[in-house]
């Protein structure tokens, strides 16, 4: 039974179910594991957003046999620099190296892909042995940015392009973020 009351705002429309996303999840966590059998892997999840996804992607993979995994988070802010376009800064940075590692990039949601694209530079300055991508939302109109400028590698599920995603991660101004379905709220202005 889905109850919303005080979780997320009145005009919210279920847009996934909690079980969709464990569904989802399981099944990333199967395509991540069937390209890396047996191997370590470590989950770096983006702040704030991408924690809840992290976690439940780091148990998935144990049911799906892949029992080396190191988690680590990093949190990055985005600030404009005179008239150039904006620069990318970490505020908290991974606490072990990532140098010869396989490194899985946990994101929240796909927006334009300068994020994204950002720390895949930075992850890629510590010399991983590989670095991919699993990004739990996209934008249905973003899905041209992530394929060509930011790849993502592993997709959960695509939000319509005229509503707002809250819960499992996803927030407006710090709130909703842990409601465990996705919901749509019409776009803040």
């Amino acid at each position: 039974m889905l109850v919303n009351k005080g979780v997320v705002p009145d005009n919210a429309a279920l847009v996934f179910s909690q079980a969709q996303i464990e569904e989802r999840v399981q099944e990333l966590a199967a395509a991540i594991a069937k390209d890396f059998p047996g191997q370590r892997i470590v989950l770096v999840g983006v702040l704030t957003g991408a924690a809840l996804f992290t976690v439940d992607l780091a148990r998935a993979l144990v049911q799906c046999g892949i029992h080396d995994i190191r988690i680590a988070f990093l949190s990055v802010s985005s600030y404009r620099k005179g008239s150039h376009r904006d620069q990318v800064r970490i505020d908290l940075d991974l606490k072990f190296s990532i140098q010869d590692e396989i490194v899985i990039l946990v994101e929240d949601i796909i927006d334009s892909g300068y994020t994204l694209r950002a720390i895949l530079k930075l992850l890629s300055a510590k010399d991983p042995k590989i670095v991919k991508t699993a990004v739990m939302f996209a934008k249905q109109g973003n899905l041209a940015v992530s394929s060509t400028d930011a790849p993502v590698d592993y997709l959960g599920l695509v939000l319509p392009d005229n509503l707002w995603g809250i819960g499992y991660g996803l927030d407006v101004d710090e709130k909703f973020r842990l409601a465990p379905d996705v919901w749509g709220i019409p776009p803040q202005v």
